[in-house]
Parts: C-alpha cells; sequence; structure tokens
C-alpha cells in the first residue's frame, strides 16, 4: 500500500524544492548536464574548503603535505562518485515520494545503507593509507577533522529531505484538508448566495 499519495500528499510535503550540498534536487524536468554541471561547481566549490580546513588545523610541513595531499586527493574522488550516487538516490526519492509503496522504500533503505558502508570501507582505506604518513595525536586528528568535515556535509543535505508520512499521519491530513475545502466551499457559497 503507497505511502504517499496523490497531489495533496505531493502538495503536502513537496512545497519547497529540495537542495543537497548547496544544489537542487527535483522531481522537475532538468537537464542532465545542469544537474551535473552544478554537481561539479558546488563539489569543488566544497572541496577547496575543505581542503583549507585541513591545511590549516594540520599545518603540515611540506615533506608531510607530499605525501598526505595524493592520497587525499584519491579518496576525495572516490567521495565524489558515493556523492553522485547519494544525489541520483536522492533525485529518486524525490520522483517516488507521491506513491512510494513498501518495496520502493525498502530498496531505497538498502541502498542508502549499502552506500554508507561503501563510503566507510573508502574512508578506512584511506586512514589505512595515511597512518604510516603521520602518526600518533596528528594521525587521529586528520580523522577526527574528516569526520567532522563529512558529518557537517552529511547535516547540510539530511536536514532538507522531508520524512515519511505514515498511513495515518497522511490520513488525518487528508481528512484536515478535505475539512477545510469543504469549509471553503461552504464560504464560496454564503457568499454567492448574499451577492
Amino acid at each position: 500500500m503507497p505511502i504517499f499519495r496523490s497531489a495533496l500528499s505531493a502538495a503536502l510535503l513537496v512545497a519547497a524544492p529540495l537542495t543537497v550540498g548547496g544544489f537542487a534536487v527535483s522531481s522537475a524536468p532538468a537537464s542532465a548536464q545542469n544537474a551535473l554541471d552544478q554537481f561539479e561547481v558546488t563539489f569543488q566549490a566544497r572541496e577547496a574548503q575543505r581542503r583549507a580546513t585541513i591545511s590549516k588545523a594540520m599545518n603540515f610541513t611540506e615533506a608531510e603535505a607530499e605525501q598526505f595531499w595524493p592520497i587525499y586527493d584519491r579518496y576525495r574522488l572516490d567521495a565524489k562518485a558515493h556523492q553522485l550516487r547519494r544525489l541520483r538516490m536522492i533525485r529518486e526519492l524525490s520522483e517516488n515520494t507521491a506513491d512510494m509503496d513498501a518495496a520502493t522504500a525498502t530498496s531505497l533503505s538498502m541502498r542508502g545503507l549499502a552506500l554508507e558502508e561503501e563510503q566507510m570501507a573508502s574512508k578506512k582505506v584511506f586512514i589505512e593509507a595515511l597512518a604510516p604518513h603521520i602518526s600518533g595525536a596528528r594521525f587521529f586528528r586528520m580523522y577526527q577533522l574528516e569526520t567532522k568535515l563529512d558529518a557537517i556535509f552529511r547535516f547540510g543535505w539530511t536536514r532538507q529531505i522531508p520524512l515519511a508520512v505514515t498511513e495515518e499521519e497522511f490520513k488525518m491530513l487528508q481528512q484536515d484538508f478535505e475539512m477545510k475545502h469543504a469549509e471553503e466551499e461552504a464560504k464560496a457559497k454564503k457568499s454567492a448566495a448574499t451577492t
């Protein structure tokens, strides 16, 4: 049985365009190239900020920087691929909110979990590759920085995704909508009768 239904649910749940990580994700038709271009610009700007934050917080020596940045750049290329897959998944979510059934909900949830597992595996490879080049508290500091930067980005896009509406909530919203619609019709009829 669908979790989301009809234009009512679309009007109630998708009132404003969804933006993820600074770029719009909506079910409105848009050029795939425009979306990719927007993603690329946003990703590059965010990566420049991330790089500046890490440079300042880590204060690498020239030798450390020569070893660190190539490893980090490979890791962030992986992150870009993960973010593109997440964008596609969120776009699919926004396209299915009007009639999401249990199978779609389960599929999106499992794909989201798989994506998180891939991201953690990629981060683990990065951290393991970094271990021989930075040691002690500085190594752990880099891990903390990366975790915090990931959390900031994740918060930025997750806070904009609406929660799914349960069957009970939908029925209440629908009843409320129908009641308000009936009241407006009664007012319009009364107004028409008096003029």
